[in-house]
């Protein structure tokens, strides 16, 4: 029943029965250039072409030239075209909006909206833009804005409308009469063409206009739709309405009023049928008739012959059932996948969804969708390099720029390629962070230099004097080559990049990027290259999908590229003729540019014909699809929520009206979209909802419930909810539903099977169970090669598994390593056999390893100069036999009080040294020296350490600090000592100190550990086999005694000595250090004070027995090691937590597979 908008002249030109009728008579005729059809969307306008093309052809066996039709903006933009004075000005892009906004807010006077000195973030920007932007579209302008503000209305908040005003002023100050966005270049046509120039001279052909499909129009839009009442050209806008249709079109009902009122009439070609009976009423007059009416109205049958509707768990279920439907559709109901639509109200919410499994699933896709251009990984990587010069090369931009495959930094051909890893080690371990703050390149280079030069007299100065531990010697000759390396690959990166001297015009600006960034960097080589690769690959039916989804993402990008030259263009060309003799800092400009990328969209080109159509519900008016499938039908979502434009500071009239019959008829659109087909019962309706989303939980559209009313969906059990998918034969689910349709889906099965401890071939149980073709070939196929690959992968790993694993029964251990397979057999097997490095992560001051570190070098350095000073003075003197003047000296150091600034000199002397050694020259580290070094208002740590100690040896009963730094087992260290704890066990380590009580020849100890932390293993731990560096080393402390320096020795146990150590309580008392092994007898305890400790033991053979305990217990644990036992068994949940290998083991998946299996046995 098509009704008609139209001047007096369309009038004239009848009989025509509708725009469809006259565009097939034109075409029948060869008389298409005497018409010119309007539609709402761009993709109407390429589907209507190649339509007409294709039937012009099939007629007339000739192309034709490009067909009239236009959205409503491009017939407006070619009307402006026919402007004498066109050429006077310049159209800015959608894109470079913001730019000019951002602009427009630094020179507005704003009270509300500044922040903190004066500025206002990006997104507030945007979000005002969007708002100012949307006002100049429905005609208000600054005048308007004006008059709220002298008026007396009290429900206005003027601090925001204000603010909005001065904005508004602003950039139409910027526009001035040169630049034109969109509404400005409708102002200019409406303001030409009103002035005593006819619309009737840009048509000099008299052709007919027609326009069709839209539901309503905006003020500016019926004022430029004006100018034909009176025109020669006939004129027409074809509208689907009716009085009798109800509230559903009441905003075409508006718009209808306000195109009368400029002089057209309403009438319809045919005459209206007044018969009630549902059963002569079609599809789509029964829903414009009472979908939205409010009035109770008979339910129609005829609906659920071909509408469904489901519900299911989240937006993943929702789009893996929604490809299954449309693998079903394909395969068994043959439907062409180019009829296929799927439609959401906000698709970029279900986009990326849909990209992937359409890949999973092989199904041909054609996904619209606006990207934003700052999320572009081209663009990022141009910013990355613009980031590195603006921002002092800052570590993080670095490291983006080197990460990014679309930035060739070996563009010389030389054979060196930057190591990206040693590099950016180096500098977490320098500290280097960089930016201008730091001295940016400055501190680069300096810091690595400086290390280098510390490296070499290092090696030189030990090579020498011939004092050196060669382990160490090594380490830091590797260290050495990787810091030249780094600073070699700094080197060349700083010089790629563009020197920037003083400020530079817009011009100059956009030719360092084209030429000093893209072109150096070979921007357009690489893409150029990888699309060569993608078209040489094998392109089997394997891969295929995956071809076209990986050419579908390097389209992306390239379009992305040529949209980010647009914009660089655009924006230089504005500048220059706004500010033409005006210079900028670098910075400036391209903190400009990075603000117009980010109001940038970009799309890929629309493959017609191709496959599944994904895209808003806006974008398919006209285009008739077989099948539609609506997604995302929740509240919120489908109507979307209507939110009060708080920005503004005023409610804009009859907007939430508006908005409400805005999202019905959208709804309607949606249904009754390609009438023809509805009304005749070939379309198909899927409408798609899910139940939550994270920790969401959704309500069902409200138009679902109105489809509900008026059909007998629910009675015809046309509702399925897939949250309750039962797979049974009484299921009245699709059989669809539960086929195998993608890869993933055949490996989920196939590790179900096997999981399942399955006998025989999984195949066995037969095709029937994979509905689609090809499937079940495919899973077999799958499940062969797997096996194939499995058993080779595993006969190569058990030969050199063997062989590595008797090698350890011969191998000397670590406490650590002891340590590390009591907490997670596993974990042992990942770091210490296969080899897996745990990333290391530094902070920006000292790390905990870096403290302990220094600790221990500055005490060990401290004691041994004490230690030499005391012996010459006689103060000490050497304990036991000395059998080998080339292994540590043992003798007792005792600190004095009153010589406490003496020693407090002597440390902080040795501990400069250490940190000059050590660490950066970054104002952090240097917040951890003086952590080391106190303040005037505070003491340091060595302070505290050095009382500490010193009253520890008043409260010691005889016990004096005596071996420092004693190895054992480590060959490659000068010193170590060689012994053996047990035939069937051989550690190695480096027991930090031990405190010794003799009367000659006989010694008492205790094994001392430094410790930069407080939460340290108590007895109980060691009982229990949690801890074993104590009890071990107290068994080494004796073999050591007896075996190097003639002592007949006992242990008192073990202490750990905690060089930070935490307040008690909130006085001055520090826990300085924590005893273990100790028991009630010993004279230690009593001067200690330790009566009361809940750990002590009973005796001395008590502490014997555990020691033994601990020895069995490492013992066992070589033995697993020997035996090749790793199984995933951590001691406790707490080891998982922290841990870096749980990704190999994957042990959070396999406690859910148990908790899955305890649920289903209940």
């Amino acid at each position: 029943m098509p009704q008609f908008l139209c001047n007096q002249s369309f009038k004239a030109s009848l009989p025509v029965r509708s725009i469809e009728q006259s565009l097939a008579i034109a075409i029948q005729e060869n008389k298409l250039n005497s018409l010119i059809y309007v539609v709402p969307t761009g993709r109407l306008v390429r589907f209507l072409k190649n339509e007409q093309t294709r039937e012009y052809f099939e007629i007339h066996k000739k192309p034709i030239f490009n067909p009239n039709i236009y959205t409503l903006q491009s017939f407006i933009a070619s009307c402006f075209d026919f402007l004498p004075n066109k050429n006077k000005f310049r159209i800015i892009s959608e894109s470079y909006q913001l730019a000019l906004f951002e602009e427009a807010v630094k020179s507005a006077d704003l009270q509300f909206f500044a922040g903190k000195e004066g500025k206002v973030s990006i997104t507030t920007i945007s979000r005002l833009a969007k708002l100012i932007y949307g006002l100049k579209e429905d005609g208000i302008s600054p005048a308007d804005i004006e008059r709220d503000l002298n008026s007396e209305n009290p429900n206005l908040d003027k601090a925001r409308l204000k603010d909005v005003y001065n904005i508004f002023i602003e950039y139409q100050k910027l526009l001035a009469e040169r630049f034109l966005d969109a509404p400005e270049l409708l102002n200019k046509t409406i303001e030409y063409f009103s002035s005593g120039q006819s619309i009737d001279k840009r048509f000099p052909n008299n052709p007919k206009i027609l326009f069709n499909g839209f539901s309503q129009f905006k003020p500016p839009e019926i004022k430029f739709i004006s100018l034909f009442a009176k025109s020669s050209t006939p004129f027409a806008i074809q509208i689907d309405y009716s009085p009798d249709n109800g509230p559903l079109f009441s905003n075409l009902e508006d718009t209808i009023v306000a195109i009368k009122d400029a002089g057209f009439s309403l009438f319809e070609m045919e005459e209206q049928s007044n018969e009630k009976n549902i059963d002569a009423v079609s599809n789509s007059m029964f829903l414009r008739q009472n979908l939205f009416s409010g009035s109770k109205a008979k339910e129609s049958k005829e609906f659920s012959k071909f509408t469904k509707i489901f519900s299911c768990q989240d937006k993943e279920q929702e789009v893996k059932a929604i490809c299954k439907l449309v693998k079903e559709l394909a395969i068994n109901e043959k439907v062409e996948l180019k009829d296929i639509c799927i439609l959401a109200r906000k698709p970029e919410e279900y986009s990326s969804l849909f990209r992937e499994y359409f890949a999973d699933y092989k199904i041909a896709g054609n996904i619209s969708d606006r990207f934003n251009l700052s999320e572009s990984a081209i663009v990022t990587a141009i910013f990355s390099l613009l980031n590195i010069i603006n921002l002092g090369y800052k570590r993080k931009d670095i490291h983006s720029a080197l990460q990014s495959n679309f930035l060739n930094f070996n563009c010389s051909g030389e054979e060196a390629e930057i190591d990206i890893n040693n590099m950016l080690s180096i500098a977490e371990q320098l500290r280097i962070s960089g930016g201008n703050f730091y001295k940016g390149e400055y501190i680069w280079k300096t810091f690595l230099e400086n290390r280098i030069k510390f490296l070499s007299d290092t090696i030189h100065e030990a090579k020498t004097t011939g004092q050196f531990d060669q382990t160490e010697i090594e380490n830091k000759q590797r260290e050495l080559k990787k810091v030249q390396k780094a600073l070699e690959d700094f080197l060349k990166i700083h010089a790629l990049l563009p020197k920037i001297k003083g400020k530079i015009s817009p011009k100059e600006f956009n030719l360092i990027i084209k030429k000093e960034i893209i072109e150096k960097f070979g921007i357009r080589k690489i893409i150029s290259n990888y699309l060569k690769e993608l078209l040489t690959e094998n392109n089997c039916k394997e891969n295929q999908f995956e071809q076209a989804y990986k050419i579908e993402q390097l389209e992306k990008e390239s379009r992305s590229f040529t949209a980010f030259l647009n914009l660089l263009d655009e924006m230089t060309a504005i500048l220059q003729e706004r500010k033409a003799r005006e210079q900028f800092d670098f910075y400036e400009l391209s903190e400009r540019l990075k603000i117009a990328v980010q109001g940038a969209k970009y799309q890929i080109a629309e493959k017609h014909g191709s496959g599944v159509t994904v895209t808003s519900i806006e974008q398919i008016r006209g285009i008739p699809y077989k099948i539609n499938i609506l997604c995302g039908a929740v509240e919120k979502s489908f109507p979307l929520s209507y939110n009060v434009e708080t920005f503004l500071g005023k409610e804009l009239p009859d907007t939430k009206t508006r908005h409400i019959r805005s999202e019905r008829m959208l709804f309607y659109q949606f249904l009754s979209n390609y009438s023809s087909a509805l009304d005749s019962g070939e379309k198909q309706i899927y409408i798609f909802y899910p139940k939550q989303s994270e920790q969401e939980l959704h309500v069902p559209s409200p138009f679902i419930d109105k489809l509900f009313k008026i059909t007998t969906l629910e009675e015809d059990a046309c509702f399925f909810d897939l949250t309750q998918q039962d797979s049974s034969a009484e299921s009245n689910l699709p059989k669809w539903l539960n086929a195998i349709a993608g890869k993933r889906e055949l490996a989920e099965f196939l590790g179900k099977k096997a999981y399942s401890d399955l006998s025989g071939n999984p195949f066995e149980l037969g095709s029937d169970l994979i509905d689609f073709k090809d499937n079940y070939n495919y899973l077999q196929y799958y499940y062969s090669a797997l096996s194939e690959t499995q058993n080779s992968i595993l006969e190569k790993i058990s030969q050199a598994f063997i062989e590595k694993v008797n090698d350890l029964k011969k191998s000397t251990f670590s406490i650590t390593q002891i340590e590390t397979y009591r907490d997670c057999p596993y974990k042992y097997f990942s770091k210490y056999l296969l080899n897996f490095k745990e990333v290391q992560k530094y902070e920006e001051t000292l790390s905990a390893l870096e403290r302990g570190n220094i600790i221990h070098s500055i005490l060990y350095s401290f004691f041994k100069r004490i230690q030499k000073e005391q012996l010459e003075s006689k103060e000490t003197e050497i304990l036991g036999e000395i059998k080998d003047w080339s292994k540590e000296i043992a003798a007792q150091v005792q600190l004095k009080r009153e010589k406490f600034s003496f020693y407090k000199e002597i440390l902080e002397d040795i501990a400069k040294k250490v940190f000059d050694a050590s660490i950066s020259d970054t104002p952090l580290q240097k917040l951890s020296q003086d952590i080391f070094f106190g303040t005037g208002k505070r003491p340091g740590y060595l302070e505290i350490w050095l009382n500490n100690e010193i009253e520890n040896q008043e409260q010691s009963c005889g016990f004096l600090p005596s071996l420092f730094e004693i190895s054992f087992n480590l060959p490659r260290i000068k010193n170590s000592l060689d012994i053996s704890l047990d035939e069937e066990l051989k550690i190695y380590g480096k027991i930090d100190r031990i405190d010794i009580c003799t009367d000659g020849s006989f010694a008492k100890f205790l094994v001392a550990d430094y410790k930069s932390s407080p939460h340290l293993p108590n007895t109980k731990a060691v009982v229990k086999g949690k801890s074993f560096q104590v009890p071990l080393y107290i068994l080494a402390a004796k073999k050591i005694f007896n075996d190097y320096y003639g002592l007949a020795s006992e242990s008192e146990g073990g202490v750990y000595y905690i060089f930070f150590p935490k307040s008690k309580e909130k006085q001055e008392a520090y826990q300085y250090s924590k005893y273990l092994l100790m028991n009630k007898e010993q004279a230690i305890v009593q001067s200690k004070g330790l009566e009361r400790t809940r750990d002590l033991l009973k005796s001395e053979e008590e502490a014997e027995q555990i020691l033994e305990l601990s020895l069995f217990f490492a013992k066992d644990i070589v033995k697993n090691i020997s035996l090749g036992l790793y199984p995933v068994e951590p001691v406790d949940d707490n080891v998982c937590k922290y841990c870096s290998y749980s990704a190999l083991c994957r042990i959070k998946e396999k406690h859910l597979i148990f908790e899955e299996e305890d649920e289903s046995s209940e």
